[in-house]
């Protein structure tokens, strides 16, 4: 599905695909839920990159972020169709499975 993602980037957007987070331990995902980075803590409630179920994906213009709402919705429509999770509010750049 990544992989796909990714090519779909490059097929309507005027930027590059940047990847992230894709697996993420669990120390690693205690620490964002301690810095309140995230919503899980990682042993009650599991992050999906926990289990490389989840990539952040950013878009990107030289070393400029591009933070295109409607962009990012169209990109995760696309994910859903592809089986993937709907867009999480406040967290654009994340694609789960």
């Amino acid at each position: 599905m990544v992989a796909l993602l990714i090519q779909y980037v490059r097929l309507v957007c005027p930027y590059d695909p940047i990847i992230d987070w894709c697996k993420r331990s669990g120390q690693e995902q205690a620490r964002m839920f301690k810095l309140g980075l995230s919503e899980c803590d990682g042993v009650k409630k599991r992050s999906d990159h926990q289990d490389a179920k989840a990539i952040d994906l950013y878009l990107g213009k030289g070393s400029k972020l591009i933070w295109d709402k409607a962009l990012y919705r169209k990109l995760h429509k696309f994910w859903s169709l592809l089986g993937g999770k709907e867009m999480i509010p406040g967290d654009i750049g994340h694609f789960g499975g």
